[in-house]
């Protein structure tokens, strides 16, 4: 008789069915997220196959500026024996693959800042000799494996799969604070591109994105750009937003000023979405179309942003509702009855502009002026992000710390 077994593609480490949380209460699962405190986290009831020599794991999350944590981790019962996990520091700007193959522990390093209070899709592939990193669909390392990971197979009380912590004994350490949106386990395949939906946020302070249109935007030596009333980018890469989307940005715009923060149109200017702010008036408007017409509606919200001091904005569209907050104060919502309108990836008839609008010349009109110091786009969410408001002096103080990993 011959018996085969099939491992399943996939495995949703994110099920409640098969989850206990510990302490009860500490994680809040919601329709859209599964959300931590820090005090707690998951244990699976039952663990996922046995990792095989090539092996995925695929997400989303919302991890919390300044905290370091686990994502996941299977271990045994003290969690210093880790056949594998995952670890993000915000303190160190590193995400650590820990691993046990054939014995021996070691661990992979890959500088990059996860917990930023950020969103992020991440996407970790491997094999019996190496091991890759994506974050937003971009490389941001590898390593060297010595041979295929070790596993401690079925759940027991010295196999033990956790998510948003490591075992430490009867408690968890490490905990996550933040909230997941997706977390999935392929066993044995490797996945090349991520699953969740991409890309999941376009950073319009990327300066290889941006192509000079008017003036000079000069960049800054903190990562802020100046406008001066005169000067805008054109944005070469970006997508289409559904009809759950985030606009957020840091900005100090001048007293005296009325400008686009930013404005997808047509190349005659019609605009598709936009953020304008008016010195003159006291208020930010967000002007967009509905699929299928070409009437560009406007929603004002009293927010006197053009007073030369620095400002966070976010830009909430859920379905049919839209809302705006700053400083982290909702300042007012509206209902814009439809979805919004977008004219999708670049084209000679679908442009992007940070800093102004183009007309029906070509030419820019209504320049911001001021300093932008983030100013980032998410296609598909409906979560406001912990966004602190930037600042242009850093002190640094050195410090000897012990940590625990």
């Amino acid at each position: 008789t011959t018996t085969t077994t099939t491992l399943p593609l996939s495995v949703d480490l994110l099920d409640p069915a098969n989850y206990v949380v510990s302490p009860a209460g500490s994680v809040v699962m919601s329709s859209r997220s599964t959300d931590f405190s820090g005090s707690g986290g998951l244990t699976l009831v039952q663990n996922p196959p046995a990792i095989s020599s090539q092996f995925s794991f695929a997400g989303r999350v919302f991890q919390e500026d300044g905290t370091r944590s686990y994502l996941f981790s299977k271990s045994d019962s003290s969690g210093f024996l880790r056949y594998y996990a995952l670890y993000s520091s915000s303190p160190l700007s590193r995400i650590s693959f820990f691993y046990s193959s054939e014995g021996f522990s070691g661990q992979v390093d890959f500088d990059y800042q996860l917990a930023d209070g950020q969103f992020h899709d991440f996407l970790l592939y491997g094999n019996a000799s190496s091991v890759v990193l994506l974050i937003d669909a971009m490389e941001v390392g590898r390593g060297v494996l010595p041979g295929p990971l070790d596993d401690c197979g079925d759940a027991t009380s010295e196999c033990v799969f956790t998510v948003g912590q490591r075992m430490a004994g009867v408690t968890g350490l490490l905990r996550f604070v933040g909230s997941m949106y997706s977390l999935v386990f392929y066993p044995n395949t490797v996945v090349l591109t991520s699953p969740a939906v991409a890309p999941a946020m376009l950073n319009l302070m990327d300066r290889s994105l941006h192509i000079p249109a008017f003036g000079q935007v000069v960049g800054n030596a903190n990562g802020s750009l100046s406008f001066d009333g005169q000067s805008g980018v054109k944005i070469s890469s970006f997508g289409a937003v559904s009809s759950k989307f985030l606009f957020v940005t840091t900005l100090q715009q001048n007293a005296d000023n009325d400008g686009y923060i930013f404005s997808k149109s047509d190349a005659a200017g019609r605009r598709y979405y936009s953020l304008y702010s008016s010195a003159r008036d006291g208020v930010v408007s967000f002007f967009y179309r509905r699929p299928g017409s070409t009437t560009v509606i406007v929603q004002q919200f009293s927010a006197a942003i053009a007073d030369g001091l620095s400002h966070t904005l976010v830009l909430a569209v859920n379905n049919n509702e839209v809302q705006l907050y700053l400083d982290g104060v909702l300042r007012g919502y509206r209902d814009i009855q439809g979805t919004v309108d977008d004219c999708g990836a670049p084209g000679p008839d679908c442009v992007l502009y940070m800093g102004n609008r183009v007309d029906g010349a070509g030419a820019g009109r209504f320049f911001f002026s001021g300093i932008v110091y983030q100013a980032r786009l998410y296609y598909n969410c409906d979560i406001i992000p912990s966004v602190a408001a930037a600042t242009t002096t850093t002190t640094t103080t050195a410090t000897t710390t012990t940590t625990t990993t």
